[in-house]
C-alpha cells in the first residue's frame, strides 16, 4: 500500500491521467499541483506517446501546472527546467533512439511475416504509416479492439521466444508495437530513478493498460496502483504487488489512489 515516504509519482497518461475523450479533470490537475507543491513530490508522466504528442495534452487542458517530467516513447526522459523541457541525459536520449533505430529493419522484416499469419487468425488491423514508423524508430500494427490485439501480443511474444533478436512486443491499448528490448516504462523510468537518486521503493506508479505492467508489477520495486478501467491483467498484477485498485475510473481513480498518499 501506498504511504508518505512516495518521493515521486509515475503516471501513464491515456486511459489513466486522461479519459478517452483527452479530457484531464480538473480535481487531478489540482491534486497533482497539490502533492508537488506542499509534498515536493515529482510528477513523471510515462507514455507511449512521443514528445512532441504529449505538450498538447497539456495544453488543451490547460494546465497551469505542467508535470515536472516526461517519459516518451517508453525511452526517451525530458525534465521541465524554468518551464522549459529538455532531455536530462542527452547521451542516455541519443544512445536509446539509436539502439532502436539500429534493429528497425530486423523489427521490420519479422512484423510483416507475422502479419501475414495474423491475417489468417482472422484478426483485422492496419500498419501504421511509414512516415511514423521512421519517426519513431518501430514498426507497429493498430487493431479493431483491445482483445485482438491482446492475441496478436501473445503470439508475437511466442515467436520472438524461438529467435535471439533484442526485441520484445508491446501493446499500448489497440496496438502492437515491436521494440527494442531495451526499452519499457519500467526499464525507463528505473534509468530515470537512477539519474535522480531516488530509491525505486520511494516511487508509485498509476497505469492501467498492458504496456504499464513492468512498472505495476513490482520487478523495479515500485508501489503501484491502476484506475477502475485498467484491463483484468493488471489488476491482478497490482494485487499481487499489493497495490491500491481504485473504484473510479481515469483521472478521479488517480485522485482516489493519490489520496491514500496524502
Amino acid at each position: 500500500m501506498v504511504n508518505s515516504k512516495i518521493k515521486l509519482i509515475g503516471l501513464d497518461l491515456d486511459g489513466t491521467l486522461i479519459d478517452p475523450s483527452g479530457k484531464i479533470e480538473r480535481e487531478t490537475i489540482e491534486i497533482l499541483e497539490k502533492v508537488t507543491e506542499v509534498k515536493g513530490i515529482k510528477i513523471a508522466v510515462v507514455t507511449s506517446r512521443s514528445f512532441e504528442d504529449v505538450l498538447p495534452v497539456f495544453f488543451e487542458n490547460g494546465l497551469r501546472y505542467f508535470p515536472s517530467i516526461i517519459i516518451a516513447e517508453e525511452r526517451e526522459i525530458y525534465i521541465s527546467k524554468d518551464g522549459i523541457y529538455q532531455p536530462l541525459s542527452e547521451e542516455w536520449n541519443n544512445w536509446i533512439i539509436k539502439e532502436e533505430e539500429k534493429i528497425l529493419p530486423t523489427s521490420k522484416k519479422l512484423l510483416k511475416k507475422w502479419a501475414k499469419e495474423l491475417q489468417k487468425k482472422g484478426l483485422q488491423f492496419s500498419f501504421v504509416s511509414e512516415e511514423i514508423e521512421k519517426k519513431r524508430k518501430y514498426p507497429s500494427l493498430k487493431f479493431v479492439d483491445v482483445n485482438q490485439a491482446e492475441r496478436a501480443r501473445r503470439y508475437v511474444e511466442k515467436e520472438l521466444s524461438f529467435l535471439n533478436v533484442p526485441l520484445r512486443a508491446g501493446r499500448p491499448g489497440i496496438c502492437l508495437d515491436i521494440r527494442s528490448n531495451k526499452t519499457g516504462k519500467g526499464k525507463t523510468l528505473n534509468k530515470l530513478l537512477q539519474l535522480l537518486k531516488i530509491s525505486p521503493t520511494s516511487v508509485l506508479c498509476i497505469g492501467d493498460s498492458h504496456n504499464d505492467l513492468e512498472m505495476l508489477d513490482g520487478r523495479y520495486g515500485f508501489q503501484s496502483g491502476c484506475p477502475a478501467n485498467a484491463e483484468e491483467v493488471v489488476k491482478k498484477a497490482v494485487l499481487k504487488n499489493k497495490g491500491y485498485i481504485a473504484q473510479e475510473k481515469y483521472g478521479r481513480g488517480v485522485i482516489e489512489i493519490i489520496e491514500r498518499l496524502l
